[in-house]
């Protein structure tokens, strides 16, 4: 089945600081699954995949529990994600959402709007690392999903449990990696995933591919695991043509400055607004949320 395709723009909550550091790094980081924030939402996913009685009838039926195991621990240590969401309307357009602001963005909370067609263009020829797709918040639906295809593809691989796991692979990353407690539903999540296992061939838009970095946060913070994907076209040292498509120049046309004090936000949005033009990408447009400011300490009990 393919995965739906993703609305025109999708906004990326984050902070002043990682904000500036996407402009000037030209580079969107990935987080590690094993090091993300919302890990306890991943292995929300995870537990529905070994504890669900239908799934766990046919992963047994077929053998699959050593195997699952096995490529749980590969997987998690092999992805990597960015986390998106998607706009419910003209008001969001223009003042992004209070709870993603509130959740993701700490006291200079900042929204990356992202061109979607330019940014899986710069995606590259390794689209099979790659995954964008939306978040389902039905955990019965993908549940169904799981049960289907173990039906349809394990009488076709001679009972073999590799073959099995190979087929069922594609549905299998959905359920831990793309669903979500319904209690997060009102974000509206989409998720950018890459996974080195499947990039064989070392083509995708990463330079380095993995490194070890302490995340840009304004909070102290261990060191994580995260991959960095170039905002730029890549070429291939041994080729001509580059390794991806599209023109980073038209990757963010806005960006959206969330509620703070008006000081706070005006000269964020100035900041940002001269390391834009100085930048690779193209007329970003700065705009400041008018969602009122209401200073955490004094909010009503």
């Amino acid at each position: 089945m393919n995965p739906p395709l993703p609305p025109e723009k999708l906004i990326h909550y984050t902070n002043a600081k990682v904000a500036a550091s996407i402009l000037l790094n030209k580079e969107l980081w990935l987080s590690n699954a094993r090091d993300m924030n919302d890990i306890s939402e991943i292995e929300h996913g995870w537990r529905i995949l070994e504890t669900n009685s239908g799934i766990a009838r046919a992963i047994d039926k077929f053998g699959l529990r050593e195997n699952l195991e096995s490529w749980e621990n590969d997987f998690m240590q092999n992805t990597f994600f960015s986390c998106f969401s998607q706009f419910k309307g003209d008001h969001e357009e223009r003042d992004g959402r209070l709870s993603m602001w509130r959740g993701y963005g700490g006291e200079h909370p900042v929204g990356i709007i992202f061109n979607t067609q330019v940014l899986q263009g710069l995606l590259g020829h390794s689209v099979h690392s790659f995954r964008l797709d939306k978040v389902s918040y039905d955990q019965n639906e993908q549940r169904d999903k799981v049960l289907a295809a173990v039906d349809v593809h394990a009488p076709t691989t001679e009972k073999d449990p590799i073959k099995i796991m190979d087929a069922l692979q594609p549905i299998f990353y959905q359920l831990p990696f793309f669903t979500k407690h319904p209690g997060f539903e009102e974000e509206q999540e989409w998720r950018l995933l890459y996974n080195t296992y499947h990039d064989t061939d070392k083509v995708a838009p990463f330079e380095p591919t993995i490194t070890n970095e302490w995340m840009l946060d304004d909070e102290a913070n261990p060191i994580r695991r995260v991959a960095k994907l170039k905002l730029t076209k890549i070429r291939d040292p041994e080729a001509a043509n580059p390794i991806n498509d599209g023109d980073s120049r038209d990757l963010i046309p806005e960006i959206i400055i969330g509620p703070m004090p008006e000081y706070n936000q005006c000269k964020i949005a100035k900041t940002l607004q001269n390391i834009a033009d100085d930048s690779v990408f193209n007329n970003i447009i700065i705009n400041r949320s008018q969602i009122p400011y209401r200073n955490r300490s004094n909010r009503a009990r």
